[in-house]
This record gives structure tokens, sequence and C-alpha cells, in this order.
């Protein structure tokens, strides 16, 4: 009874969110496409996040990001060794190999993010022969045609089409329309990269790139100037007034001159001159420099370090080297583990489980491929002799998500 008591009057946290953020109650639906306006100057927004994207250097940063951690293909582990907990995962396996498109080509659109802050898929759901739910296709979606609607606690509760399409009637429910209005949220992947307070539109890795390709675009044109004007040097032409040139031979003197720059050969007459006028070079080699140093700049924006993507860094080393990859590493191993848990086994792998398995079924874990082969060996060699030494056991489960290995019986 006195137990009982106690439970009754024991002091419970308070199990609601309590701080809305500013401004989002009174704003109601969020626009990808205004808020990148806000925070790029000149209020281009999306418009030039797909513009840098054109930049050789932007591009070479986004690929290496995206092809690094895309480049050592997935697995679907169960839950554990137990046949439900198999079956599940043979099931979403079998799922994701026969939809249209690969998942690797998902993924790869999951990390326009990268580029646009935030990315919309919508899950395209097909009924399987068996009866269960099964997936017919992931397409990816334009953000810019969307409106995201929170509530004050910047948690999605709506999305917004743009775009007015008429669509053909269809057996389910809202499957005709306009294409206009309210969208269920539970058919979209929305993946939001390095979300600020849990904003769900993210930051987009150009945000802080934006102002060295500001720069480097001016660089370029400045540049292409200086070349257009020196780097072939302007012909001038000299003649003796005394000598009653007319107007006639004049213009043909300076024909003659036009025509330096194409001809391998010249005749004038001996009192005549014809010279180059050659400025000083030193003024290439600064601009060379200029556009080096903001393409460094983009890379360390996008990338975290430089050397990976640029090998004229004064002072490199083998070691230093070594560490701008490590560097690399750590900001592919959060891309990675986004991609696992927040795009595919939340959104898509635990939806998948919700309509086909009784609730509460464990749910199977996606991940992308392994750590490269010398670092496997080396945490082989290490954990080998721990275990040797009995400071580990053998049968402990971290050490086979530390290698990248599936769960025993799997």
């Amino acid at each position: 009874m006195i137990a009982r008591l106690k439970t009754l009057f024991r002091q419970r946290p308070v199990m609601r969110e309590t701080a809305p953020v500013q401004g989002v109650s009174l704003l109601g639906a969020l626009s990808p496409l205004a808020f990148a306006e806000e925070a790029l100057p000149g209020g281009e927004g999306y418009l030039t996040y797909r513009k840098m994207q054109h930049d050789p250097q932007v591009k070479a940063c986004l690929s290496t990001k995206k092809m690094a951690v895309l480049s050592r293909g997935w697995e679907v582990h169960p839950a554990s060794g137990a046949p439900g907990d198999v079956a599940a995962a043979d099931f979403v396996r079998d799922c994701l190999n026969g939809m249209q498109g690969s998942v690797l080509d998902v993924l790869h659109d999951s990390m326009d993010a990268l580029a646009q802050g935030l990315a919309i898929q919508e899950i395209n759901w097909a009924l399987r022969p068996d009866g269960r739910v099964g997936l017919a296709s992931i397409k990816a979606k334009d953000t810019a045609h969307f409106l995201i609607e929170t509530d004050p606690f910047l948690n999605v509760t709506a999305l917004r089409s743009l775009v007015t399409v008429p669509l053909p009637p269809t057996p389910d429910p809202g499957g005709a329309g306009t294409g206009q209005g309210e969208l269920p949220v539970e058919k979209f992947i929305l993946y939001a990269h390095q979300p600020s307070y849990a904003s769900p539109l993210g930051t987009s890795d150009l945000r802080a790139a934006w102002q060295p390709w500001f720069i480097k675009q001016q660089l370029v044109r400045w540049w292409a100037k200086y070349l257009e004007k020196f780097g072939m040097p302007t012909v001038a032409g000299a003649y003796d007034a005394a000598k009653g040139y007319g107007v006639k031979q004049q213009r043909e003197f300076l024909g003659l001159l036009a025509a330096v720059h194409n001809e391998a050969a010249l005749v004038y007459p001996s009192d005549m001159q014809v010279r180059l006028l050659e400025s000083a070079r030193a003024g290439q080699t600064g601009f060379e420099e200029a556009v080096a140093y903001v393409d460094r700049a983009i890379a360390k924006s996008i990338l975290g370090q430089t050397l990976t993507s640029d090998s004229n860094d004064r002072g490199a080393t083998y070691a230093l080297g070594a560490v701008h990859l490590d560097v690399l590493r750590f900001y592919l191993q959060k891309l990675q583990r986004d991609l696992e848990d927040v795009v595919m086994n939340e959104q898509v792998i635990k939806r998948l489980i919700a309509y086909n398995f009784p609730p509460g079924t464990p749910c199977p874990a996606f991940r992308l491929g392994q750590m490269d082969d010398g670092k496997l060996q080396a945490a082989g060699a290490l954990i080998t002799a721990l275990i040797s030494g009995g400071v580990l056991s053998p049968d402990e489960p971290w050490i086979r998500n530390y290698l990248g290995l599936p769960a025993a019986g799997s």
C-alpha cells in the first residue's frame, strides 16, 4: 500500500515539448526557396546554389563526398539471429533490390542536400504478389517546389506542393486532383543536411563556400580581360612623316599591323617600323595564386580540408596529407551515418516493417560498406591482441559493429 502511494506521488518530468521557435508559429509554412534567398546576398537563393555546382572545384568537392560514401555498396543486417528478424531483413532486402532504380541512386539523390540544404524524395509504394506492401520506386523532387508546414517546435506537420498539375484518377483515396495542396508527410523522405536548431531546411555546404566562389567569378573575369589585353601583345607601327605617306598608305600599313597576329610572315617597307608592346608578366602570377587560394577555401568549406583536392599546397608532407585525409574521413563518417539512420532506417525501413509486420517487430539495420582495408587490418590485429590478453571478450557485439561485420547468425 505504501509503495503504491509512493508511485502515485512520485515526481514525473514534463513530457511535452515546451520551447517554441520564435516566429515559426506566425509563419506557419517554411519555403526552402525563400530560406535560401535569405541565406545568400543578392536574394537568388537556390539559383545561386545551382550555378555554384557548375564550378569545377565545387563539383569536384561535392562529387568526392558523394562517391566516397557510396563506393563500397550496402547491406541489410537483421536485428538478431531469430528467424523472425532474419525474415524481416530478407523482406527489406528484397524490396530494395526489386524497386525501380538502385539504392545507391536513391542515396545519391539524398545527397543533393549537401548543396541545397534539404532533399525531398517521394516513396512510391507497390502491392506485391504476396499481398504485402513493397517499393515501386523512390523519386527525387525539386525542393524549390514545396512548402514545409511545421508546428511551433519545427516538427514537420505537412508538405505543400507549389505546382498545379491535373492528375488522373486513381483507386487510392486522394489519388486524383491538381497535385497541389497538402501532401502526406509519411510518403516522403526529408533529409536536412546539418540542420541548425532542428530546422527542417538544413544548411547547405555551399553557404560557407559562397564568398570564395563569388570572388573567384570576379577574378576569372578580370584574368580573362588581362589575357585578352596583354596575353597577345599590342602591335605598334611607326613611319617617317616626312616621307609624305598619304591616308591610303596609312590605312594599308594599319591593315598590315592588324594581320601580324594571324600571319606567319610580313613584308613592309624598310622605312617603316613594327614592334610589339609587351607588358610585365608579374600580374598574371597574382591572378593564378588568387584563384588557387579561393579554390582551397571552397574545398575547406565542403571537405573540411584541402590536400585531398589540391596537391600544390606549400609545405605539404605525407604526414600532413594523412591528417587531412583523416579529417575528410570524419566528415564522410558523419554523412554515412546520416544516410543510414536518417534516410534509410528511419524513413524507409521502419515504414516497410510497420506496413508488413506485427507491431513491435525489431527493424533490420541498413549499413553502407566497411572501413578501408588498411584500417580494418590494423583494427583487427589490435582487437585480437586485446582478446588474447583477456581485456576483451570475443562475443562482445560492438566488435562486429566496429569492424563493419554483420551480426552473428546473419
